[in-house]
C-alpha cells in the first residue's frame, strides 16, 4: 500500500481562476474539505506494504490553528504529578571459563584445555520517572466532538484513563522499539474555537545510554498533533507536525522542556510543517491505521501492541491517560 498526502496550505494562498462565482464556489469546497485523525501512534507514513495493492490518497487542507482564546478566557486544569516505571531489557554479558586439565603419560605430559561459555540472562532495567504536576488551560463550557471518539479508541485498546471530565488533557507511554518516552498535552488555547480541531503539544524523550534511563529534559524532539474527526464522524486520527528547524534544548532539572511551545522559535504556527497524517478505524477491537499499521490491546496492563506493515510487533507500554475539565 502506498500512502501519500498533500500538505496543508500553511501560509500559501490558493489561486483560483475563472469568474467570481466559480472562485467563490471553489473556495467553499477547499475550505470545507477536512479529513481526520487522532490519538497518537506517530508511526512512519512513508513505509509501504506490498501485501496491499490499493493506493489511498489523503488530502489535508487543515491549518494549524493560532491561539483562538486569550489566556484570560481559559481556566487552569491541573495535571496531577505522576510516577512512571519503565522497563528496558539490557542484554546479559557472556562469561568465559577456561579449565586446565593435566594428563600424565609415561615420558610426557599432556595439557587439556576446556573452554566453557556461560551467557547470563538479560537484565531488566527499571527506570523511575517523576512527572511534576502542571496545568493545561481549557475554556470553561468549551465543547468538542472529538473526546467521545477518543474515549472509544482508548476503551477498545484496554487503556483506562484517570480522572474525570470530557477532555483528555494529557497522556504518556513508553515506545519499547524506539526506546523513547512520549508525552502529549492538550493545548486548549491553540485549539479551534469550535472544538473541531484539538491541538496537542508532544515531547518525545529518547533513552539515554550513558545514564541507562530516560532523563527528562535531555534527548528531546518536539511535535504537534492536530486531533479531529473524519467528515462522517466515524474515524479518529492525527495530523503530525514537526518543526521546520532542528531544535536542540536541554536542561539539568529533569523536567521536560514544555516552554519551547510558548516561547521562542516554536511558539508560532509558521514554525511547523506537515510530517504525516493517518486515520484510525475501529475494526472490532483492532484499530486499523491507514498507513498499514494497527493497534490492539497489549500483553501487559495499560499497554498497546503495535504492528507495522511487515508484521513486526512491539509494545507501547506504561500508558497514563488523564481526563479533566475546567473547575
Amino acid at each position: 500500500m502506498r500512502i501519500s498526502s498533500i500538505n496543508s496550505f500553511m501560509n500559501n494562498s490558493v489561486i483560483f481562476q475563472g469568474n467570481e462565482k466559480k472562485q467563490n464556489s471553489l473556495r467553499k469546497v477547499a475550505n470545507a474539505t477536512m479529513l481526520a485523525t487522532a490519538l497518537s501512534a506517530a508511526v512512519p507514513m512513508y513505509q509501504s506494504c506490498d501485501k496491499l495493492t490499493q493506493d489511498i490518497v489523503h488530502n489535508h487542507y487543515l491549518k494549524l490553528p493560532v491561539d483562538t482564546f486569550t489566556k484570560e478566557e481559559m481556566k487552569p486544569v491541573p495535571v496531577p504529578p505522576q510516577i512512571i516505571f519503565i522497563e528496558k531489557e539490557v542484554p546479559g554479558k557472556t562469561d568465559t571459563i577456561i579449565k586446565h586439565d593435566t594428563i600424565a603419560l609415561p615420558g610426557d605430559t599432556i595439557y587439556k584445555h576446556d573452554t566453557t561459555y556461560i551467557e547470563k540472562p538479560p537484565i531488566i532495567k527499571h527506570d523511575t520517572l517523576y512527572l511534576p504536576g502542571d496545568s493545561v488551560f481549557i475554556k470553561e463550557e468549551w465543547t468538542s466532538p472529538v473526546p467521545p471518539k477518543q474515549e472509544e479508541i482508548y476503551d477498545d485498546l484496554g487503556i483506562h484513563p484517570n480522572g474525570n471530565g470530557k477532555f483528555f488533557i494529557s497522556e504518556s507511554y513508553y515506545d519499547e522499539k524506539n526506546n523513547e518516552f512520549v508525552q502529549r498535552r492538550l493545548h486548549g488555547q491553540g485549539s479551534s474555537r469550535d472544538g473541531k480541531i484539538l491541538v496537542y503539544n508532544v515531547v518525545k524523550t529518547k533513552w539515554d545510554d550513558e545514564a541507562e534511563g530516560v532523563v527528562l529534559g535531555k534527548n528531546e524532539t518536539f511535535e504537534k498533533h492536530l486531533v479531529y474527526l473524519s467528515e462522517d464522524g466515524m474515524d479518529l486520527g492525527v495530523k503530525v507536525m514537526k518543526p521546520k528547524v532542528d531544535i536542540r534544548v536541554s536542561n539539568d532539572d529533569k523536567k521536560s522542556n514544555w516552554q519551547v511551545f510558548s516561547k521562542g522559535t516554536l511558539s508560532t504556527p509558521d514554525a511547523w510543517q506537515d510530517q504525516e497524517s493517518f486515520f484510525m478505524q475501529n475494526k472490532g477491537g483492532v484499530i486499523d491505521i491507514t498507513n498499514g499499521f494497527n493497534l490492539k490491546k497489549g500483553l501487559k496492563d495499560q499497554s498497546v501492541t503495535i504492528t507495522n506493515p511487515y508484521d513486526s510487533q512491539w509494545e507501547l507500554s506504561e500508558w497514563n491517560v488523564i481526563k479533566g475539565d475546567p473547575d
